[in-house]
């Protein structure tokens, strides 16, 4: 994910057969496989989430610095809203050029006087800064502004309000990493590991292995 295509030959070599991890857009001829989280089908799930639960203006917060993943994530909130039949008034915001404050700024700015607003956020951190900010501001979560955040981390359940997001399953994404590398090597798995290896490959799409995250929902959506 943070080292260039280029780099990456320099360090193994031109013909050294890759298998990788959220990395996107690797060419055939070098990526065995990618085992890669499917942040962009998740991004498409939290517009969704926002539209069906009254938002009348949603908005992505994303870190330029986040790369492969922040484009991902941008994939994913753009094709949510070209589901939509009406058009949403949306933005893609940068935190990193704006900052927690400019993004929350620009949110209201685009948004006006429609409210609530939604913001899905790079990750949960973006998210629990930019709920201090609402608080500081006296701006209610999540009457007036609803986040949705990504990696499901610990303080996301104990903040206020606590942070709908996204569970991210690296022990499974990992497992199904080894569990290749090891019947690439000839090695023999063990039966669940086979099974699980075997019904992932069958779902296969070229040489990329998605694996969803599931949306784990708490008070920053929630107004009851």
């Amino acid at each position: 994910l943070a080292i260039s295509l280029h780099s990456t030959q320099q360090l193994v070599g031109e013909g050294t057969p890759l298998v990788i991890f959220n990395g996107w857009g690797w060419p055939n001829e070098i990526t065995k496989l990618a085992v890669n989280l499917d942040f962009a089908k998740a991004s498409s799930q939290a517009v969704a989430y926002f539209l069906k639960h009254g938002c009348r203006a949603v908005f992505y917060a994303g870190r330029r610095k986040g790369m492969g993943a922040n484009e991902q994530r941008i994939e994913g909130f753009l094709a949510g809203l070209g589901e939509k039949a009406e058009p949403t008034v949306h933005a893609l915001l940068d935190a990193g050029e704006l900052g927690v404050a400019g993004t929350l700024d620009e949110a209201l700015r685009v948004s006006g006087d429609l409210r609530p607003l939604g913001i899905y956020t790079f990750n949960d951190a973006l998210a629990l800064e930019l709920i201090a900010e609402c608080h500081e501001r006296g701006i209610r979560v999540p009457e007036d502004v609803q986040l949705i955040g990504m990696d499901n981390e610990h303080f996301a359940k104990a903040s206020f309000p606590s942070i709908t997001s996204f569970d991210m399953p690296v022990e499974l994404q990992t497992h199904l990493v080894a569990a290749f590398l090891m019947a690439q090597m000839g090695e023999e798995l063990d039966e669940e590991s086979a099974q699980l290896l075997d019904s992932y490959l069958a779902q296969m799409k070229g040489h990329e292995l998605l694996i969803d995250m599931e949306m784990v929902v708490r008070k920053s959506t929630q107004n009851d």
